[in-house]
């Protein structure tokens, strides 16, 4: 809802600058003395939200690599910011969790034997994408709060 409210476009800057002004009209709304306590005490928490929100999506945009003149990005560079993406946010409730987050690492990580090849975004995600897909650690149906892979 954060995201929609900020009304962010279409790349890389536009989300810091719309998630920063709707982080500013919920700011004067916490200290508008026209609004009620709990009105100010509620846009307070959602300019707090706000803020959060546009730092978890800078980290992410900036794990994206931006490209090169030619429209090309280092391949590593997209399997490090994946594998990171998948060490910091994926849950591991079970055993069979932690296998397959372990398995999808392995299989990402096979990725780096082609080294220092460059290509587009949309390639170097269609390589993760292959891996990932690839990928099966048990044959069972996803389960509520269970990584399934």
């Amino acid at each position: 809802r954060t995201l929609a409210r900020a009304e962010a476009g279409w790349g890389r800057a536009t989300y810091e600058l719309s998630l920063g002004l709707l982080e500013k009209s919920y700011e004067a709304r916490s200290i508008d003395r026209d609004l009620d306590d709990e009105e100010r005490e509620a846009a307070g928490k959602k300019a707090g939200l706000t803020r959060a929100v546009a730092e978890w999506i800078g980290r992410m945009i900036a794990s994206v690599p931006e490209p090169s003149s030619e429209g090309e990005i280092p391949l590593q560079a997209v399997v490090d910011g994946v594998l990171a993406y998948v060490e910091r946010s994926t849950s591991r409730a079970g055993r069979l969790d932690h296998r397959a987050a372990a398995a999808l690492i392995d299989h990402i990580s096979e990725l780096r034997a082609l080294g220092a090849f460059s290509c587009s975004l949309q390639e170097a995600l269609h390589f993760v994408r292959e891996r990932v897909e690839s990928l099966q650690v048990a044959a069972e149906r996803p389960r509520p709060g269970h990584l399934y892979a």
